[in-house]
């Protein structure tokens, strides 16, 4: 009877063993798993996260290329014009030389007279 029931006891005891590394093996994979989403939403939260940065550093870089693009036509602008009245102030001097050399001609014979 005793050896019955050790061998009952021992039956029971790795049966419970066998309950427990079962519950412990599914309580681990459980763990693993929710630990694997976990990582799997913080990576996808942290490349959205990213990819929102990138695309307003895009935005940013875009409004900064239109100022310039603006900036360079202005100065284009002022440019052309500067041209323009650099030119018509050549125009001036040229007439106003020719004046002068026509009036020293123009003295220049009455004084010989």
């Amino acid at each position: 009877a005793a050896k019955k029931s050790v061998a009952a006891f021992e039956g029971a005891a790795k049966e419970a063993q066998a309950t427990m590394t079962a519950t412990m093996q599914t309580a681990l994979k459980e763990a693993r798993d929710t630990a694997a989403k976990v990582l799997s939403e913080t990576v996808a939260a942290a490349t959205l996260v990213a990819v929102e940065e990138h695309r307003a550093a895009a935005a940013a870089a875009e409004a900064s290329l239109a100022i310039l693009a603006t900036n360079a036509e202005h100065a284009a602008t002022v440019a052309a014009e500067i041209g323009h009245e650099r030119d018509d102030a050549r125009r001036e001097r040229d007439d106003a030389l020719a004046k002068l050399h026509r009036m020293t001609l123009h003295f220049g014979a009455a004084y010989a007279e």
